[in-house]
């Protein structure tokens, strides 16, 4: 549907799960683009072969991609909350709650390409199903070789699962550009990355991590600036735990558990609380 024109919500639904003998649908998307202006929905069967997937490419409002079940797959990048314009304010949200995500290269929540004041909001939010990044996933960021020159981005993005499972090929960053609000939230469900970063060592941002159950496993963790939480669940590292910031306890039941060679730096940072 082309932008700003009226209509329902889109939904697609390429098969009908239950029925024993349904057949299964594909839409092949044969390596095109796709932005989503409109709340849309996946409600079973294949959405393949995305280049590149945009959710809220729009000037001002609300819209939601929610996939219960089936399968999407992104040959690229997957922009939740993206801005491609001047005075943007979009909000992005992707609701995953059964099926599949694949992305090919990133996912960004919370992003503009605009070089003019844009203000998106992203929020990635997951229930259930399993989400599986190739490289990294952004948080209100970018790379770190453009993030030091991009300093009044107003980028605002969330990461909310309450089950299923994330798989990051690599690295998780949150809120690494200057005036930037990142969270990445978890109380169920299966995390693993290679590093985690939270924040800058220089300040400026505005990143937390809370956690408060399920089950995160990673190579190294940074939480730098800010108030991060760490109550329940398990959390296990391999090489590094970095705290600049603010921890805190909560008086929870958190379990860590370090490599025998990896080491933990809470030097620099404020530990709130005893965990029970």
């Amino acid at each position: 549907r082309p932008e700003g024109s009226p209509g329902p919500p889109m939904n697609l639904i390429l098969s009908q799960g239950g029925v024993e003998g349904a057949p299964t649908g594909i839409f092949d998307m044969f390596g095109a683009d796709l932005t989503i202006r409109t709340d849309f929905s996946v409600l079973g069967g294949t959405l393949r072969r995305i280049e590149d997937l945009k959710i809220a490419d729009t000037a001002d409002g609300a819209v939601t991609f929610t996939q219960p079940a089936g399968s999407t797959a992104v040959n690229n990048a997957m922009r939740v909350g993206y801005s491609g314009h001047s005075e943007q304010n979009p909000r992005g949200t992707f609701d995953i709650s059964g099926g599949s995500l694949t992305v090919g290269r990133e996912l960004f929540v919370g992003d503009s390409s605009s070089s003019y004041p844009t203000f998106p909001e992203g929020i990635m939010r997951q229930s259930g199903g399993l989400v599986s990044i190739s490289d990294d996933v952004f948080i209100s960021g970018m790379e770190p070789q453009y993030a030091s020159s991009n300093t009044n981005r107003n980028y605002i993005g969330r990461y909310e699962q309450s089950g299923g499972t994330l798989a990051i090929g690599d690295d998780l960053i949150i809120a690494n550009i200057k005036n930037t609000e990142g969270t990445f939230e978890i109380t169920d469900g299966i995390l693993t990355a290679n590093d985690i970063v939270v924040g800058r060592e220089d300040g400026g941002t505005t990143g937390a991590w809370r956690q408060s159950g399920g089950s995160v496993t990673v190579d190294s963790i940074a939480l730098h600036g800010g108030s991060h939480e760490l109550s329940g669940g398990s959390f296990d590292f391999n090489n590094r735990f970095d705290l600049t910031g603010t921890l805190n306890l909560n008086g929870g039941n958190a379990s860590v558990t370090a490599a025998d060679s990896a080491i933990l730096e809470w030097s620099q940072g404020t530990l709130i609380g005893n965990a029970s």
